[in-house]
């Protein structure tokens, strides 16, 4: 599991495939802005037939939207077909940079 920085406005969150003994049916991602996950929610879910598109990656911008200057914090879990849920990976963050200022020149 990680989570890396894409260029200064995406986040690219990758993971080896789980496997499991009733077939793992999805892949569930917490995001949240607080430390040690204190806020995460389910803010994405990826069938595990999806896997075979996207190599176990998911760029975050096209489940929801990343904001430029803010820390995101990461955890992920598998489920399966019995509906069991694996324990969680343990918290990654990753800090978008905030956008550059621009200047406008007004002529006098």
């Amino acid at each position: 599991f990680s989570v890396t920085l894409v260029l200064t406005s995406s986040v690219l969150i990758s993971w080896t495939a789980s496997t499991d003994n009733v077939a793992t049916t999805a892949y569930i991602i917490h995001r949240g802005t607080r430390s040690a996950c204190a806020d995460c929610v389910e803010f994405c879910r990826v069938p595990s037939l999806v896997l075979q598109v996207v190599n176990s990656n998911v760029e975050d911008s096209e489940c929801f939207g990343v904001e430029n200057g803010t820390t995101y914090f990461y955890r992920m879990a598998a489920t399966d077909f019995a509906a069991n849920i694996s324990g969680f990976t343990a918290t990654l963050s990753v800090t978008l940079p905030p956008l550059p200022r621009r200047l406008r020149f007004q002529a006098p």
